[in-house]
């Protein structure tokens, strides 16, 4: 017997990718899904497209609601959704058609909390590549080594929402912070305290469409500030809930601020470098204690201290890196 999963799709001005991600969701091998299409006041047609999806599957629900970005409109699917597990699929990507019962099966056999998959990264429908088959192994992940991987390098898995099966009691109240950016590394960090148990894929079962307006291919966008908040949230839950893993990952998160610092005043990012140094500064003050590496803490109060001279220090980093791969 197939056990509900709600399946939360924030929707806005998607009208070229909407179809295609829904299809993907109800072609699924496992059927027994709540769809739940948030339209959050879409400005082209993609509130259309989601009143005539809803009509050709019974299993589809559609809100619309006021434009309030896309953590307000995942919360809104939270608010109703019925099932024993929960998916978050960003509206412009796709999911193979085994995502679910792959997903389910392992997370009832290991009975789990949580299951992570990879994904694979494509940018248009004709880039798909074909399936690849399915690997008989899997990692079981108890909280401290989950925590672990939010020093990969930009969080990758574990800091997205979208490649993740959950059980709905392990969200509970939790909900995405209102009108953030990198919201998900955020919630994913408030929902890894709680778990006990999680198991890591190495399939890659979601489809992630890079497109130009997104985060991740948007090389030369400002996210200065965004990611010095997403690191200080993590910081503050992990010690909220006295992980012992949290020392080590503070002194990660100041050495990841100077360098985002770093490298944005490098691309000429003033504004929010000058902003983002005083929170760096502030942040140090508190935590600097933590920094468990003699080397570390030299570059670290470095940018503290000296930061001309270490944004020195990284331009000429990027440019021997640079010139490196030109010769290689």
């Amino acid at each position: 017997m197939e056990k509900l999963i709600s399946v939360i799709v924030p929707v806005y001005n998607v009208q070229n990718y909407l179809t295609d991600c829904v299809n993907s969701i109800v072609t699924q091998t496992y059927h027994n899904l709540q769809i739940i299409l948030i339209d959050d006041g879409s400005t082209d047609k993609s509130g259309i497209i989601c009143d005539q999806l809803q009509q050709t599957d019974a299993r589809i629900e559609v809100i619309h609601k006021k434009n309030g970005g896309l953590s307000a409109a995942r919360n809104s699917g939270l608010e109703i959704a019925d099932g024993e597990y929960i998916s978050f699929v960003d509206s412009d990507d796709m999911l193979r058609n085994i995502f679910y019962s792959r997903m389910s099966e392992v997370i009832e056999k290991e009975n789990a909390d949580l299951v992570v998959c990879r994904a694979g990264i494509f940018h248009t429908n004709s880039d798909i590549q074909a399936a690849e088959p399915l690997s008989e192994h899997y990692e079981i992940l108890d909280q401290d080594a989950l925590l672990n991987h939010f020093m990969d390098r930009y969080t990758g898995q574990i800091g997205w929402a979208w490649n993740k099966l959950y059980k709905h009691n392990l969200i509970g109240d939790t909900r995405f912070e209102p009108n953030a950016i990198m919201e998900d590394i955020m919630f994913s960090a408030e929902i890894a305290v709680k778990v006990q148990k999680a198991v890591w894929l190495t399939d890659k079962l979601n489809l992630y469409r890079l497109r130009e307006s997104s985060i991740m291919s948007a090389g030369n966008a400002d996210i200065t500030l965004p990611y010095l908040h997403s690191l200080e949230h993590v910081v503050d839950t992990f010690k909220d809930h006295n992980c012992k893993f949290s020392r080590q990952y503070t002194s990660y998160a100041l050495k990841e601020m100077a360098n985002c610092l770093g490298i944005s005043a490098t691309k000429g990012f003033k504004q929010s470098v000058s902003i983002g140094h005083k929170q760096f500064e502030q942040f140090y003050n508190l935590h600097h204690s933590d920094i468990d590496n003699y080397q570390d803490l030299i570059k670290i109060a470095t940018a503290k201290y000296c930061f001309p001279l270490y944004t020195c220090f990284k331009m000429y980093k990027i440019k021997y890196s640079t010139l490196k791969k030109l010769h290689t």
